[in-house]
Order: structure tokens, then C-alpha cells, then sequence
């Protein structure tokens, strides 16, 4: 049972749900606002309160909290409110939006296609390697890394 907190939060207008899924299924969950900002400082708001019906967590520490699945729907979530606040659907108050970090670092990431995301690319090798291959490689990432030519293989 879930007590009546509609003096305490709404439903988002104009933000649409999303599903968690699951081995077991999936769930809905509703976007809400907090008619309120809590009372006590921001550096609290991580911190679990038994008298409250819910809590507020900043996005790093519940992401700390929860299962792979829950936060694949907490990355999803922050886009999906931060696309909201730019449409104006959604305000930024009581100190931001959730997953303001995510959006942050995201942000700084280099766009795809661009010269830095592709010296960003990252290849996977594996296998058996031999001797030689193994310091031609070795060769290779050091260069890659100093911006200096490779050494022939022996």
C-alpha cells in the first residue's frame, strides 16, 4: 500500500512514461514532481529519511543503489526530462534536474564523426599472439599514445 501523497507530488504533464523491463516483465513508471522543495540543504537530499515517503537521491548515489536494470531507467529518465526542460514541459528547480551529471558529462563527450571521437575509438583484439606480434602491438599503442612512428617488427 502506497499512501496518498497528492499533496506532495504530480504527475509531469506532457512527459510520457517509460517502461523498466525486466527478465520477470515490464513496469511502468510515471514521471512526478515534488510540489516542494525538501527542507533541509542539498548536501542531504542522498541521505534516507524513515519519516519520508520517498527520498531524494541525486542521480550518482542512486545509481550507487540500484540494479542494472533500474539504471538503464534512470539514464533513459535523465535524457528523456532533460529533452522535456528544453521543450518547456519540464522546469529545472530544487537544484536541477535528475541526471544533470549524465547530461553533463555527455555533453563533454566529442560529437561522433568528429576528429576527437575518432582518435576516442577503441578496438578490441583477442586471441593467441606470438612473440613478435605481441611487441608489434605493444609498438603500436605506444606510438598511438606518443604520436611517434611504430618500430619495424625484428
Amino acid at each position: 500500500d502506497v499512501p496518498d501523497q497528492s499533496g506532495e507530488i504530480d504527475p509531469l504533464p506532457g512527459v510520457p512514461p517509460l517502461e523498466l523491463y525486466r527478465a520477470s516483465g515490464a513496469t511502468t513508471v510515471v514521471f512526478m514532481n515534488a510540489l516542494a522543495a525538501p527542507t533541509y540543504p542539498l548536501e542531504e537530499y542522498d541521505m534516507s529519511d524513515e519519516d519520508d515517503e520517498y527520498d531524494w537521491m541525486l542521480y550518482p548515489r542512486a545509481m550507487d543503489r540500484v540494479d542494472a536494470p533500474t539504471a538503464a531507467l534512470l539514464r533513459t529518465s535523465a535524457f528523456a526530462l532533460k529533452a522535456a526542460a528544453d521543450a518547456g514541459l519540464v522546469k529545472s528547480e530544487h537544484g536541477g534536474l535528475f541526471g544533470q551529471e549524465l547530461i553533463m558529462s555527455a555533453a563533454a563527450a566529442p560529437p561522433p564523426g568528429s576528429a576527437e571521437a575518432a582518435n576516442a575509438a577503441c578496438a578490441v583484439l583477442g586471441g593467441f599472439f606470438n612473440d613478435d606480434e605481441t611487441e608489434l602491438l605493444k609498438n603500436l599503442l605506444a606510438s598511438r599514445l606518443s604520436d611517434e612512428p611504430p618500430e619495424p617488427p625484428p
